[in-house]
């Protein structure tokens, strides 16, 4: 099996290349792609030894080359990426880049890959309407891994879910700012709005939790990827974080 990853040196990139590692050593890491993180992409380059690379900053390749140039690998621009995309086939992708650049070779990754687990709640919520209109789900087999959403895929593949399926409960953890008062909230630092009670997330996902803008974009992800109208999908503050999703079924059962 070979594997494309987007994202390798965020968060969930290096988590994915971590578990990699550690309990699949037979999957080939066909394909790197990092924004600006040389450092840590150079690492993964000596670590992974993959096939392809691109990074998002051209100023840095000669230095990536240089440093590198020992090891069998061919340093992709962003044209070279493009012909690559459209022109070959992974097994799997980790599309884990956050924001809306994860769109940029969306189609082609699509195209490219017979397996997609998909982190950017972003390419979701920006582009759902095109996942619908183009087919998507229809093209390669799509599995959402936010927590949430990765909970939710697993119990409706077992089941006729627009017929069974009464609505959908997303746990929020409320975020570090849970049962404050709005009036405290004009004080409030960067430094603790990062600080999130359960998780340590990136930067922006930190932010969108504390706001709870998060919760707002796994609404219209859920209705996206599981085709389920907003009015069945609801929102439960659990500080605890132990559940993260609740499928409430016409029969009265859920899971």
């Amino acid at each position: 099996m070979n594997i494309n990853i987007y994202g390798s040196t965020g968060v969930i990139g290096k988590k994915t290349l971590k578990l990699i590692s550690k309990y699949f050593p037979n999957i080939k890491i066909n394909l790197l792609v990092a924004n600006k993180n040389y450092k840590t992409l150079i690492n993964q380059i000596k670590h992974f030894n993959p096939r392809y690379v691109y990074l998002n900053d051209p100023s840095k390749i000669k230095f990536i080359k240089e440093i590198v140039k020992y090891y069998k690998i061919k340093i992709l621009y962003t044209d070279e990426l493009n012909y690559y995309l459209k022109n070959s086939k992974s097994d799997l992708s980790i599309l884990a880049i956050s924001g809306y650049k994860s769109l940029n070779f969306l189609d082609q990754i699509i195209k490219n890959t017979d397996n997609l687990g998909i982190l950017s709640k972003e390419a979701i919520v920006s582009a759902g309407h095109l996942f619908k209109k183009n087919n998507y789900f229809k093209k390669t087999n799509i599995f959402p891994l936010d927590s949430e959403h990765f909970s939710i895929f697993d119990q409706i593949n077992k089941l006729d879910y627009q017929k069974n399926i009464m609505n959908i409960i997303i746990t929020a953890s409320g975020g570090p700012f849970y049962k404050r008062k709005f009036s405290s909230l004009k004080k409030i630092k960067f430094n603790q709005a990062i600080k999130h009670p359960k998780w340590k997330m990136g930067y922006k996902n930190s932010i969108d939790s504390a706001t709870l803008v998060n919760k707002c974009l796994e609404v219209i992800e859920a209705h996206y990827l599981f085709d389920i109208p907003y009015s069945k999908i609801d929102i439960k503050i659990h500080p605890e974080a132990l559940v993260h999703s609740i499928i409430n079924y016409k029969n009265f059962g859920c899971k």
